[in-house]
């Protein structure tokens, strides 16, 4: 019978061939068991063996063999080889010597210790053919215990006594290499010499070379000497026995980058550590179960974080067990950090670190962006006691800020003794802030012994904190602008539960409460109580003036702190209640600018609003309660709007009540549009306002209205004032729809405006009985009756305006008038009875992004009286009740809304037609035109006004002097140009006993040329004798009066022609002007004075005047100033050609 272990069952091929050759074969020989128990070796799967013989005929020999186990081999505790396993090798034997031919192995991976690897493969060829062989093997996936060390590769050739090759280890980020000699020395040492040695990772590269022996009697190394970088150092000592130690090594000026990269540092923290140097040095001795270290180093030109030129030292040793290092760094600023760790043998570990003078934006880097620390830590120190589970730390801080906080100086103080922690604070800020507080924790565990520090820490531990704080300014805490109020806070807080699941309750009060840059509104006291749970948390505030003003809101979650923070959209998610009054003497002060009175005596608000949920969209009501309302110059007993919101839609109702009765009801519906950052799942409802979030994403001008009002005697003069119109009065009756988008409603019913005056402002002229009664419908409002009464004359309006686009209206009326005066700063210029036609519009802005405005009418009017009054006023200064008054004929100055209106440039082009006759009458003249005329100012084009057409005077006559001259034929053509001027041609005749007498007026309207001339023909002094004496004949002593008739004549024939235009009002307000003037002197034309003057300024009037005939002592040209320095206090000046001139200081008052 086999004995056991003995393979069975496994054929033998053999075979011999007609040369001799013998061939003997064995495949797939099993062995069970291989073991070797003094050795303890022994497989773990069968081992499968193939074998085949070959002998030729010569006598040479060649064996090849393979084996195979999908199982492992174990050499002993310490070495094993995982399977699966192949080895084959192939050898030839000729003249009685065996030589290998071929060899190769490969495992699944290797243990020797806590030594691993992957895969290794190894491959053994001869070399040259002589008695040396090559040597290929890889080693993959090699590590000691938890640390990666790569893979080795290793190619040498050489035999049993001597070789050489090339060594590498590709680490994890390094790689390793060099060129190894071995010889096998006479007493079976090992000797090996290490040439070109390179290591690599990162950004750093060092040589090595040296040499070693290793044998029975230990390890030996001469010298290992390392360079690169700038660095350089030796490594060297002996291992006797393999168990006694003396070693020494040294490196100095290595760059601390290089640490990272070679993984002697985490490579995580490089980002904080830039530049700097290390030196160190170190011995070894006493045996491997009990070495003994001691070490040193120091670095030099280190920058941690944003700390510069950092320079340290740190010295150790290691001993009969224990462990000990100490280590200072010194600061560019003169700080200072000092360590110390204690490791004794028999357990336990005691740490301290004391710092001083340690600027606090050196942690920036460690913490989020939004952590931010600033100032420096001016003491402090940490004791940690692992045996007693005693932790200890204490830090005094200056100039301590985060993110926006204003600069605090305080201390802080951690005691924790076991799983109890307690805590105390104070902190002192400007102004006298000043912030205290003490509490504890009582935790599951000790800290050191916690595997999830965070979790025992702020989930499961128990924290009972206090926290006070006193005179507290919003400035403190990084809080400014016009939205946050200066005023001082005190208050307290409790909590308990953990950081991530509090409770408690906190109470804030604030006082002297005042608006950046609003000093005038009173005072505020303002008092938060806040009240949280693990599943809620409630927040009501009510703030006061002591004027009336109680304010109060609520707002509560449905949710912890912790679910707030973490839960995104959840914090914009309150539920609010606001109610409370405010005076009225607030609401005046907060409108400052806008109303001189305080709009209501009081005003209550009540609101609510509910986010949405899964229940439905968002769900809001408000109210607005105003009592004793003082809007214009009506008293409002009350008004009140009340709005109920549900998802995008609102109802709202509304009533103002005078003290008579309701005057103005609302009532309707406003689709709000849907909140743009919220997108709307499918199937649900949309929403306008979800979160809070979405209240500053509202577009109001995308909401659409559905509105009905509804007014009974309305006050007008409780509507908002319009600024062209004062003392606005009467009653009116408005049945109106308001539909469709809120910048362009669609707008339809009735009106009627009844026993209503007002004021034009820029005319100063007063309206009374005035009525307007008309609809509006389809875009268009339709006028069935506009009039209105003044100075004693009526004018009325009917027609249609289309205001299809509020911002492009056009219009269609018909004005009718009966001695309806013309009006100009307070100076009748005449009354005109008149039918005009108007029609026209106000165009759009542009295509090419231009805010020019276009306005442009059509006048046509029938036949026409005007009425002028028989002298002008010719006042150089009109003083106005309040508060300013003209000087010279200057505007009124403007305000800034007027000047901002003025600034949009507006196109006017208005064409006046009159077909029928205009008949202009005063005591002494009359004439009678007609004519076509187009006015045209365009600043768009920088053109400015101008008239262009032409009128001609039909008929007319003019008394002057107790003579009646009659106009013939005239005519004046506008030039289309600026300034306005135009060509006359009018002749005057009037008979004489000796005929007719001719006045020929010709030239332009701003130079006339006036000619005498008669029939039958005479010289000038004749026939100014005739005119004026009725005889041809003179006397000396008669001439001068002639002259001065004749001077009196020619300005009446020029006022009769057209320059009386340019005196007018009329032409101020059509040229650059403020003043144009003719003044006639005592003489008549012979001294009269040209006057031409114009505002520069509100306060600054110049005026230019020419006498033709001045005498000697006269100014023929002269310039005059004004220059308005208070309402009643002027200097005025004037200077001439003629060195005649004057300054007046002038102050003036009115009783």
């Amino acid at each position: 019978a086999p004995s056991a272990g003995a393979p069975t069952g496994v054929p033998i091929h053999a075979a011999i061939d007609a040369e001799g050759t013998l061939r003997v074969a064995v495949a797939g020989a099993s062995l069970a068991s291989a073991r070797d128990d003094s050795r303890g070796l022994r497989n773990t799967a069968p081992l499968v063996l193939d074998a085949a013989l070959t002998r030729t005929a010569d006598g040479a020999l060649s064996l090849a063999g393979a084996v195979e186990s999908d199982g492992g081999l174990v050499a002993g505790p310490q070495d094993a080889v995982a399977g699966p396993v192949r080895a084959a090798v192939e050898v030839e034997s000729r003249d009685g010597e065996w030589r290998l031919v071929r060899g190769e192995a490969a495992a699944a991976g290797v243990r020797h210790g806590n030594v691993r690897s992957g895969p290794v493969q190894a491959e053994l060829d001869p070399a040259g053919g002589g008695r040396s062989s090559r040597v290929r093997a890889t080693v993959t996936g090699l590590r000691s215990g938890r640390t990666r060390i790569g893979t080795v590769t290793a190619d040498l050739t050489g035999n049993t006594r001597a070789g050489s090759g090339v060594v590498r280890l590709d680490a994890p980020g390094a790689d390793v290499s060099a060129t190894v000699r071995l010889r096998l020395a006479d007493d079976r040492a090992v000797e090996a010499d290490l040439e070109g040695g390179l290591l690599e990772s990162g950004g750093t590269a060092l040589r090595f070379r040296g040499s070693l022996r290793a044998g029975a009697a230990g390890l030996e190394l001469p010298g290992l000497a390392v360079e690169g970088q700038g660095a350089s150092g030796r490594l060297a000592g002996t291992l006797r026995e393999w168990r006694r130690l003396r070693f020494e090594g040294r490196i100095a000026d290595l760059p601390v980058a290089a640490l990272f990269d070679l993984a002697a540092l985490p490579r995580s923290a490089a980002r904080l550590v830039h530049g700097g140097r290390l030196s160190a040095e170190f011995e070894a001795g006493g045996t491997t179960s009990d070495p003994a270290v001691r070490f040193s180093a120091n670095v030099s030109g280190l920058a941690v974080a944003s700390l510069e030129q950092v320079a340290g030292e740190v010295t150790g040793t290691f001993e009969n067990g224990a462990f000990h290092a100490a280590g200072r760094a010194q600061l560019a600023n003169g700080g200072t950090l000092e360590g110390d760790l204690t490791v004794p043998a028999g357990g336990g570990l005691v740490a301290y670190l004391q710092a001083a003078d340690v600027p606090l934006d050196a942690l920036r880097p460690l913490l989020p962006e939004a952590a931010a620390l600033r100032g420096t830590l001016a003491d402090g120190s940490a004791l940690y006691h692992a045996e007693e589970r005693a932790l200890e730390v204490q830090v005094r801080v200056r100039d301590f800020a985060a993110g926006d906080l204003s600069p605090w100086d305080g201390w802080a103080d951690l005691r924790c003794a076991g799983t109890r922690c307690r805590d105390r604070f104070r902190f002192t800020g400007r102004g006298g802030a000043v912030a205290e507080g003490d509490g504890r924790v009582d935790l599951a565990r000790p800290l050191p012994e916690s595997s999830d520090l965070r979790r025992d820490l702020l989930e499961t531990g128990r924290w009972l904190q206090r926290i006070a704080f006193a005179d507290l300014e919003p400035s403190a805490l990084g809080l400014a602008g016009p939205g946050v109020p200066a005023g001082r806070f005190s208050g307290t807080a409790v909590l308990a539960g953990s950081p991530l699941h509090p409770r408690g309750r906190a109470e804030l009060e604030g006082r002297d409460l005042r608006w950046t840059g609003r000093e005038d509104l009173p005072p505020l006291l303002a008092r938060f109580a806040a009240a949280l749970e693990p599943d809620g948390l409630r927040v009501g505030a009510r703030v006061t003036d002591g004027r009336g003003t109680d304010l109060r809101g609520v707002a509560e979650w449905p949710a912890g702190l912790r679910e707030l923070l973490a839960g995104g959209d959840l914090r914009w998610r309150p539920d609010l209640r606001l109610a409370g009054i405010a005076s009225g003497e607030v609401l005046r002060q907060a409108l400052r600018g806008r109303a001189q009175q305080a709009p209501a005596e009081r005003v209550g608000v009540g609101a609510r609003w509910r986010p949405a949920d899964r229940r439905g969209p968002s769900r809001w009501t408000a109210t607005i309660v105003a009592d004793e309302l003082s809007v214009g110059e009506a008293p409002v007993e009350s008004a009140a709007v009340a709005l109920d919101g549900l998802g995008t839609q609102v109802s709202v109702l509304g009533a103002v009540r005078n003290r008579e009765a309701a005057a103005l009801h609302l009532g309707g519906s406003i689709e709000l549009p849907a909140d743009p950052g919220t997108p709307v799942p499918p199937g649900g409802v949309e929403d306008a306002f979800p979160e809070l979030r979405s209240f500053g994403r509202f577009d109001p001008a995308a909401a659409r209205l559905d509105v009905l009002a509804v007014a009974r005697g309305l006050d007008l003069a409780s509507l908002p004032s319009i600024a062209a119109l004062a003392d606005l009065r009467g009653r009116a009756s408005l049945d109106l729809t308001v539909a469709g988008p809120v910048l362009a409603p669609q707008v339809a019913g009735s009106f009627h405006i009844q026993d209503a005056g007002f004021v034009l402002v820029p005319t100063a002229q007063r309206f009374e009985r005035v009525e307007l009664l008309g609809s509006i419908g389809e875009g268009r409002v339709t006028v069935e009756r506009a009039s209105a009464a003044s100075g004693g004359g009526r004018a009325s309006v009917a027609g249609t305006i289309d205001v299809v686009r509020f911002d492009a209206p056009t219009f269609d009326l018909r004005v009718e008038s009966t001695e309806f005066p013309i009006v100009g700063e307070g100076t009748t210029y005449g009354r005109i009875t008149c039918e005009i036609r108007m029609q026209g519009g106000l165009g759009v802005p542009g295509d090419d992004g231009s805010d020019v405005r276009r306005l442009e009418a059509d006048l046509v009017a029938g036949d026409c009286l005007l009425l002028l009054p028989r002298q002008r006023s010719q006042t150089v200064m009109e003083m106005g009740d309040h508060p300013d008054f003209v000087v010279g004929g200057r505007r009124a100055a403007a305000t800034e809304e007027e000047e901002d209106r003025a600034s949009v440039p507006l196109d006017v082009v208005v064409r006046v037609d009159v077909p029928g006759e205009l008949v202009v009458r005063r005591e002494d003249m009359q004439v009678a035109g007609v004519g076509r005329i187009v006015f045209r100012s365009e600043p768009s084009r920088d053109q400015a006004a101008a008239l262009s057409g032409d009128v001609e005077v039909r008929r007319g006559w003019a008394d002057m002097f107790g003579r009646r001259f009659d106009v013939e034929f005239g005519e004046v053509v506008f030039t289309g140009r600026h300034p306005i001027d135009g060509t006359i041609d009018v002749r005057l005749a009037s008979e004489t006993a000796e005929g007719p007498v001719y006045i020929d007026v010709t030239g332009t309207l701003r130079h006339p040329q006036i000619q005498l001339t008669s029939d039958p023909p005479r010289d000038q002094s004749e026939i100014l004798a005739l005119l004026f004496l009725g005889r041809t004949e003179v006397a000396d002593e008669e001439r001068l009066a002639v002259v001065q008739q004749a001077d009196r004549v020619a300005q009446g024939v020029a006022e009769a022609v057209g320059l009386a235009f340019f005196q007018s009002e009329v032409a101020r307000r059509f040229t650059p002007l403020s003043v144009l003037r003719l003044d006639p002197g005592q003489q008549g034309l012979s001294d009269a004075r040209i006057r031409a003057g114009m505002n520069l300024l509100n306060n600054l009037y110049v005026e230019y005047s020419f006498q033709p005939a001045a005498d000697e002592l006269q100014n023929s040209n002269e310039g005059r100033i004004e220059w308005l320095i208070l309402r009643n206090l002027s200097l005025e000046g004037y200077f001439g050609d003629a060195q005649s001139g004057g300054i007046h200081l002038q102050y003036r008052t009115e009783w």
